[in-house]
């Protein structure tokens, strides 16, 4: 019995002597090396299992959007152009633009020189070279024609004399610039030592009309000399007229239905 206790404590005194032997288990035992550039690690200290490092966040990928057909331009129609007459086809027949004697319901005849081109030479001689050459830059003028047209019958009841002009210019907006505040000769403070008056009924020829009248009394003869003008513009051309007798001879009718007839007549050119 007392063998198997000695057994028993050879046996434990065993269990500590190797418990003693193992690595941390004496306090004394030298540590092992530590590779140069590392630090031991301090006593007691539980080892730590290294974190894994999280995944590298991918960048979101922008959300492709659908390919944008690129903008079509608006495609306008093109301006219409205004009608208008040819220049140069004007300029070969510019009197067939004019008022003519068949025009007229009474006879009339030219007298000699009474007919004549007219010209922006001419235009230069009658308003003096700035006014002339001002007018002809901001309307364009071209050229123009000029009539004079005596009555033949002096027992006619009509007007006694009468001229007309008509203008070509470059454009329809030339035209209708001419006839304008700015530069039609009626408008004109020393256009005439005349009162003039505006009349609004019955001037509906062209594109744009103006109808006026003023009146001149001589006291030697006790006579009323009346003046009915008409001016109008259709396309790039503008046609005035000019009429004048005594006042018993005298309506607006007669300068009306002269400036119809002469726009009856270029309306059917090409």
């Amino acid at each position: 019995m007392n063998a198997r206790k000695l057994i028993i404590l050879a046996g434990i005194l065993l269990l500590v002597l190797s418990a003693c032997a193992l690595p941390g288990g004496n306090s004394n035992q030298t540590a092992p090396a530590v590779p140069s550039g590392e630090q031991p690690a301090e006593q007691g200290a539980q080892a730590v299992a290294p974190t894994t490092a999280p995944a590298a966040v991918q960048p979101a990928q922008p959300t492709q959007q659908p390919a944008i057909p690129p903008v079509q331009p608006t495609e306008m129609p093109a301006p219409t152009q205004e009608a208008h007459f040819s220049v140069a086809d004007a300029l070969s027949h510019l009197s067939d633009f004019a008022l003519q004697r068949e025009d007229l319901p009474n006879d009339y005849y030219v007298p000699s020189g009474g007919e004549t081109r007219y010209t922006n030479t001419q235009l230069v001689y009658e308003l003096g070279e700035l006014e002339a050459k001002k007018y002809i830059v901001a309307t364009g003028r071209v050229d123009g024609w000029k009539i004079e047209l005596n009555r033949s019958n002096k027992a006619d009841i009509a007007p006694a004399r009468i001229v007309s002009t008509m203008e070509l210019f470059e454009t329809n907006e030339g035209a209708r610039l001419a006839l304008s505040p700015e530069w039609f000769k009626a408008y004109k403070s020393d256009y005439t030592k005349d009162e003039i008056t505006w009349l609004d009924n019955g001037c509906q020829v062209g594109d744009q009309c103006l109808l006026y009248t003023h009146k001149s009394f001589d006291p030697s003869s006790n006579l009323t000399t009346t003046t009915y003008e008409i001016a109008f513009a259709y396309r790039n051309v503008v046609v005035w007229i000019w009429a004048s007798g005594l006042d018993i001879e005298m309506n607006a009718d007669y300068v009306i239905n002269a400036a119809q007839a002469v726009y009856d007549r270029i309306s059917r050119f090409d």
